[in-house]
């Protein structure tokens, strides 16, 4: 993660993220580390992910792979 993608706003103990990273697993972990912050009693996490473009896949491909799951 570089120290840019994610910016922090605290305000009477919630905290909000924003900004973007790439993988959802950053944004669940930037969340987890926000709770752990004494004092803080609530997180609003708002980070976009952005996949990169060789992980984007059409409805048509999203609608292939259902159907060979199910197969």
């Amino acid at each position: 993660m570089q120290p840019n993608e994610i910016g922090v706003i605290v305000k009477d103990g919630v905290v909000t993220l924003t900004g973007w990273v790439d993988t959802y697993s950053k944004k669940w972990m930037a969340g987890k580390a926000a709770k752990r912050v004494r004092g803080v009693r609530a997180v609003a996490n708002d980070i976009e992910v952005r996949l990169p473009a060789s992980a984007e896949r059409t409805d048509a491909d999203i609608a292939a792979a259902a159907i060979r799951a199910l197969e």
